[in-house]
């Protein structure tokens, strides 16, 4: 069925489907991701391209929630939480970012996914923004002051990263924002390093 690609109505109604079905819940999430993933090459795709892409990070973002809750239960300390928030979980606010990036852009499909941003949210807030910040702050007062040797601390930033570069007369840029979330730096890295 998902080859059909004479009618535009039926990408229409698939959406309207995926939307309704990763709204309510209980879904394969590796199914849908290939039903995504097969209507890219098909003639109407560029047509519904942004809403495809909101569908594929909003199911991105459940199902990292629902592994990420599994996984909290079985974390016991602030070093593994915080090297699964640099290595997974930040995945969980890239999803989040993206699906309304998408999803913002949606005129003529906006009912459809009403209830589906409402489970967004849901997910987003309730079950990873509320637990996850009570994990941390369970293991956070396990001790009293969070150091790691590993993690750079801003007082060292400039003698530890930029320092080398004045003192060769190169260049460097840095952006400093206390607004550029973990996630999107993350991104803006892998960008710079793709070429």
């Amino acid at each position: 069925m998902t080859e059909v690609q004479t009618f535009q109505w039926f990408d229409n109604y698939l959406i309207q489907q995926l939307a309704s079905q990763l709204a309510n819940g209980g879904i394969d999430y590796d199914y849908y991701d290939q039903l995504i993933a097969q209507r890219r090459g098909k003639f109407w795709y560029k047509d519904y391209r942004t809403a495809y892409h909101a569908l594929r990070w909003s199911l991105k973002l459940v199902k990292a929630v629902d592994e990420m809750t599994s996984l909290l239960a079985k974390i016991h300390d602030k070093h593994l939480f915080w090297q699964m928030y640099q290595t997974n979980f930040y995945k969980i606010d890239q999803a989040y970012r993206k699906f309304y990036f998408y999803s913002d852009q949606l005129i003529h499909l906006n009912d459809s996914f009403e209830d589906l941003t409402l489970t967004v949210e849901r997910h987003y807030h309730q079950l990873f923004l509320k637990e996850f910040a009570a994990k941390w702050d369970q293991l956070v007062m396990q001790e009293a002051r969070l150091s790691r040797k590993d993690i750079t601390q801003q007082t060292h930033f400039y003698s530890d990263e930029v320092a080398s570069f004045v003192e060769q007369d190169k260049k460097v840029i840095v952006i400093i924002s206390d607004g550029l979330r973990f996630e999107a730096g993350q991104e803006l890295f892998q960008r710079l390093f793709r070429r």
